[in-house]
């Protein structure tokens, strides 16, 4: 229960960050900050942290991926990928007879992925309607997650990954979709309705994206699980004590937001 109160408030404290600061610098900065945080953990989950010019290359290119978003000097995410991953083959071939393959690729591979949920994050907030999109996301990563837990705890019987995530089950993934369907619903209607300059809202759409946001939440969640339990990790860090670091926090949303980012490609659910 305490935990899902830290995720709530936690959620709840972003959330207002970014109505507050979502047009200045300060955004970018605890965004940045929160990312870097996030690398660290993987950094040190992996055992990658000892390697120090693999830990300075890869914190540095986190940095710059937030902060890519909005400079001026046309320097993208797509840029510093490149070149972090031409410095990483480099590094491979430094380090090959030094640090496991497996551990190297695994690191690298996360912090990718981290850096580019946490850049689009910004991206996203950017968009025109930013901050209709960047709710859903919270509705599909905790409104979803809180929805779980109570109905699991109700009438949770059926086991969904019991190897992973023993307290998850079927009956709780189902009450989540709920829960985060109906969130999405109303907040959509609201927006239509207050937000001057909406035309209109794809209610068809907002369904569609709720739902798989929810197993897409689910998922991000799960694979979070399965990388502590490949390191025989209880939690990614001790940012809030007794409750985790930043991964374990923010593992549905990073997930979440990628998920986001490919919607808004190809759909528009608010004009």
């Amino acid at each position: 229960m305490k935990t899902r109160i830290i995720s709530g408030a936690v959620g709840v404290i972003l959330l207002i960050i970014t109505l507050i600061f979502r047009a200045t610098i300060m955004l970018d900065i605890v965004i940045g900050l929160v990312a870097l945080i996030a690398t660290y953990e993987i950094l040190n989950t992996t055992k990658m942290g000892s390697q120090i010019p693999f830990m300075i290359t890869s914190m540095i290119f986190t940095v710059l991926s937030v902060f890519s978003v909005r400079s001026e000097f046309g320097i993208t995410f797509s840029v510093l990928a490149i070149i972090y991953s031409i410095l990483f083959c480099c590094y491979v071939l430094y380090s090959f007879e030094k640090v496991r393959m497996t551990v190297l690729f695994t690191a690298y591979t996360l912090i990718m992925f981290v850096s580019f949920a946490f850049s689009s994050l910004i991206a996203i907030i950017d968009h025109p309607h930013g901050m209709f999109y960047f709710i859903l996301i919270a509705f599909c990563a905790w409104g979803s997650d809180t929805g779980a837990y109570f109905v699991g705890c109700a009438i949770g019987k059926h086991k969904l990954a019991p190897v992973l995530s023993p307290k998850k089950t079927i009956e709780g993934l189902v009450g989540g979709i709920v829960s985060n369907l109906v969130l999405s619903i109303l907040f959509a209607l609201i927006y239509s309705l207050s937000v001057e300059g909406v035309e209109s809202v794809s209610y068809l759409l907002v369904i569609l994206v709720a739902v798989l946001g929810s197993l897409v939440s689910v998922v991000g969640d799960l694979f979070a699980s399965a990388i502590k339990r490949y390191y025989k990790i209880k939690d990614y860090g001790n940012i809030m004590p007794g409750h985790g670091g930043v991964l374990d926090r923010f593992d549905s949303m990073l997930m979440v937001t990628a998920y986001m980012v490919m919607i808004m490609q190809v759909f528009t659910l608010v004009r």
